[in-house]
């Protein structure tokens, strides 16, 4: 299941993100639906607690809309943004995670299904960039896909999509989603 996830997680600074996430589907969060809004919260004395509830559809939309509407009208509006932190926070944009890249690849490999050289060739660069690959496989319409065995950073995850980018069999932009929970 891909979910829209915003994920906030601290070791010596704050990373923070918002992506496409995969999420299994033996994760608590790929349960929701498509109207709901879901936390997970991970801690050392708590372990993981989830916690999950309406957050879009015609009902909870128009409550907020009257909600709004009404704290206007008695003039008693909110600021947008909460009075802001005296702590200083610092932010790492680098963040950590298992990820999953799609190569779209050219049609004549695709068609010939000749894979073999191309697989070969991604792990190679793959290692190059320091990245362990827990699978290569080519998908229907030919594009190849790999996920990492371990947690990378996004900054090498972006410099391996250039690097396969700059190869002759792909023909396109490479995708690439973090995959939550991955081990």
């Amino acid at each position: 299941t891909i979910k829209l996830l915003g994920t906030a997680e601290r070791s010596t600074a704050l990373s923070v993100y918002v992506s496409a996430c995969i999420v299994p589907s033996s994760h608590v969060l790929a349960s929701i639906g498509s109207n709901g809004n879901g936390v997970a919260v991970k801690s050392a004395n708590m372990g993981q607690c989830c916690y999950m509830g309406p957050g879009a559809g015609r009902f909870a939309t128009a409550n907020s809309v009257v909600a709004d509407i009404c704290r206007m009208a008695h003039e008693a509006p909110s600021p947008a943004f909460p009075k802001p932190s005296t702590i200083a926070t610092a932010i790492d944009h680098d963040f950590v995670h298992y990820f999953y890249v799609r190569i779209p690849c050219a049609a004549q490999i695709a068609q010939s299904g000749n894979t073999t050289g191309v697989i070969a060739k991604v792990e190679e660069i793959a290692r190059s960039h320091g990245i362990s690959v827990a699978t290569v496989s080519k998908d229907h319409p030919g594009n190849v896909c790999l996920t990492t065995a371990s947690e990378c950073s996004y900054s090498q995850i972006r410099q391996l999509c250039a690097a396969f980018q700059s190869e002759s069999y792909c023909v396109g932009d490479c995708v690439f989603l973090p995959v939550l929970g991955a081990q």
